[in-house]
Parts: structure tokens; sequence; C-alpha cells
């Protein structure tokens, strides 16, 4: 007749697991803590798209050449009213009038035309100057983002117990298929066990990342990381700069 089982030692063993999975727990969750912390004080550190636009604007006075170009254009549009109005009750007839407007368009077209040629010279160099500046924000970035891959994985193994070690037996076991070796029935079993064990990995893996893209996506909404932001312009209506896409 069998022993009875030491329901203390069972006790003590179960114990002494859920202890080990409290304290792994802890470890990651101090990990992901101090690893979305740093991330936080980075993005929060990092220069917005509007902050960025209006600094290198200013730099380089785009508010002031728009506003010039503007009143340039504006005067050159208005040029027959402005005439209009100011010989009235003279004599002068419509062909005079033309003549003068004509005369004081071509004064002003060469000025506008130097306007508007720095306006836009200056706002090429803009948007140059943002990509590189925006291109240095996401080379410093990948540290993070390799550190999240990182983490991820070693948190799925610890977790799933799916180590490196059992990844390269599995492979091993997998190549010896694939060259037409047949695997004895201890084989098959092991085999079966660990790709089960690479599944479960693969699904926590796949549920961390999913976690940290969340986190990401909402963290990388308070500064641009990207170089795809299209043409930055200063809107004199609204007096903010505003993307302008093709």
């Amino acid at each position: 007749m069998a022993d009875a089982p030491d329901l203390n030692q069972l006790t003590d063993t179960t114990n002494r697991q859920r202890a080990s999975t409290q304290t792994l727990l802890a470890n990651q969750g101090a990990q992901t803590s101090d690893y979305l912390k740093r991330y936080t004080d980075f993005i929060g550190g990092q220069e917005g798209a509007s902050a960025m636009a209006k600094r290198i604007g200013e730099e380089l006075g785009i508010p002031t050449l728009q506003a010039n170009a503007t009143m340039l254009r504006n005067t050159m549009t208005n040029l027959p009213t402005t005439y209009s109005k100011a010989m009235t009750g003279f004599d002068v007839n419509q062909n005079q009038l033309n003549r003068v407007i004509g005369q004081k368009s071509s004064e002003l077209a060469p000025a506008l035309t130097t306007a508007e040629n720095s306006l836009q010279t200056a706002q090429g160099n803009l948007n140059t100057r943002m990509g590189y500046e925006q291109y240095d924000q996401t080379r410093q970035e990948k540290p993070y983002a390799m550190e999240k891959d990182i983490l991820s994985e070693r948190q799925a193994r610890e977790t799933t117990l799916f180590s490196q070690d059992n990844e390269n037996e599995l492979t091993a076991l997998i190549n010896k298929i694939n060259a037409g070796v047949t695997l004895s029935e201890g084989e098959k079993n092991r085999a079966n066990q660990l790709a089960i064990a690479e599944k479960t990995y693969q699904l926590e893996l796949k549920k961390l990342e999913q976690n940290q893209n969340q986190f990401n996506s909402t963290q990388n909404g308070r500064a641009p990381i990207s170089t795809d932001t299209g043409d930055w312009m200063w809107d004199s209506s609204t007096g903010q700069w505003a993307p302008v896409y093709d």
C-alpha cells in the first residue's frame, strides 16, 4: 500500500511556487515601470513639431517674410481699386488710369518677386532643418525600441519558461525532420512539448508587444518622431505654424 502524500510538503511546495511567481512578476513589473518612466521622460523632453517649426521659422525670419510678401501681393492686387478711387474727380480717362496702374505694377513686381523668392527659400530651409532634427529624434529613440524588444522577449521567456536552449532544441529536431531523419518516440514527444511551449511563448510575446505599442502610440502623440511630416508654413491668418501635405 502506497504511503499517503505528505500534505504539509505539498502545501510548502505550492507556497514556494506561489512566492516564486510573485517575485518573478514583481521583478518584471519593476523592469517595465523603469523602462516606461525613462521612455516617457525621453518623449516629454523632446520638442514637438509645432514648437520646432516655430523656433526654426523665427530664426529664419519667416513670419516677417510672409508678412512682407502678403503685403506686396495685396498691394499689387488692389492697385486698380486704389488708383480708381485716387483719381476720382480728376480729368483722367481709362487709358491714362491703366498706364498709371501698369507703371506702378512694374515698379512693385521686382520687390514682390524678391519677397516671394525669399519666403520660398526660407520655407525650404525650414523643412530641411526640421527633417534633420526629427531624424536625430528618431535616431535617439532607437535604443528605446531595441530595449523594448529585449525586455519583451526576456519577460515572455521568463513567464512561459521557454528558454533559448529550448528554442535551439526545437530547431534541431525540426531540422532532423526536414533532413528526412525519423525521430524516436521520445524525440517526437519532446518536439510536441517544445512546439506547444513555443506557441505559448509567442502568444505571451505578442501580448507584451501590443501593450508596449499601445503605450508608445500614446506617448508619440506628444512629439513627432518621424520625418514624414510634410512641409511647414506660417499661417498668417491664425498666427500659427501648420503642416502642408502634398
